[in-house]
């Protein structure tokens, strides 16, 4: 069973109480549902810390993100048209992890009509990468197999 890391903005996307907004969490849950249907095995940050900033230690969060990241053969990168800072920091770092490990694989990808910053369509046409406009969750898990 391949393991799937996803990444998608998470501390933008929260209300003063620390909670995911609802219409981010409306557009996160149809994809992981959906891979988890395809028979993938992932991890999900947003999902993980009950869909809410925690009060844990940004340090061994973001440790613990990098770990599963190597752990995973595929990373699925949510792409908006507003660049994110730890989203592309986990780019980055599976960028890593795919030149070391011809095996993985980082697929970018974004809704339909979003405009795919000009550094994340560079990084598309890298070996390993690839990238997918999407308009429902079915569109993404077709990149992901």
């Amino acid at each position: 069973m391949k393991k799937v890391f996803i990444s998608t903005s998470f501390s933008t996307k929260i209300d003063s109480n620390g909670q995911v907004l609802s219409e981010h969490r409306s557009i996160i849950e149809p994809i992981l549902q959906a891979i988890q249907e395809s028979g993938f095995k992932y991890f999900c940050a947003i999902e993980d810390e009950g869909w809410r900033i925690t009060k844990k230690d940004p340090t061994t969060e973001f440790k613990h993100d990098l770990d599963k990241i190597a752990d995973s053969d595929i990373m699925l990168a949510l792409l908006e048209d507003t660049v994110s800072a730890g989203v592309q920091i986990e780019i980055g770092y599976m960028l890593g992890e795919v030149i070391s490990n011809p095996h993985k694989r980082l697929v970018l990808a974004h809704p339909k009509g979003a405009v795919l910053a000009w550094s994340n369509n560079t990084i598309s046409k890298l070996p390993g990468v690839s990238s997918v406009q999407y308009s429902q969750p079915e569109d993404i898990i077709k990149m992901l197999v």
